[in-house]
């Protein structure tokens, strides 16, 4: 598995952010369970992905922290 760590930024509008990511990831590899799964807590959120080109992109995209 493939992990992409992306943490709630301070200072910044992160409701807003965190949609944007996440839809993103919707939309590109479906909802969880064939692609990836996810690990939320209250400061992040860890995308497991099963290829290693999705988690890639995803963290080219998003960042990855």
């Amino acid at each position: 598995m493939y992990k992409v760590k992306l943490t709630w930024k301070l200072g910044q509008d992160t409701s807003e952010w965190w949609n944007q990511a996440c839809a993103w990831v919707i939309e590109e590899f479906g909802l969880p369970g064939n692609k990836y799964k996810t690990e939320i807590t209250t400061d992040y959120m860890i995308f497991d992905f099963n290829d290693k080109d999705d988690a890639a992109m995803t963290a080219l995209r998003w960042g990855n922290n």
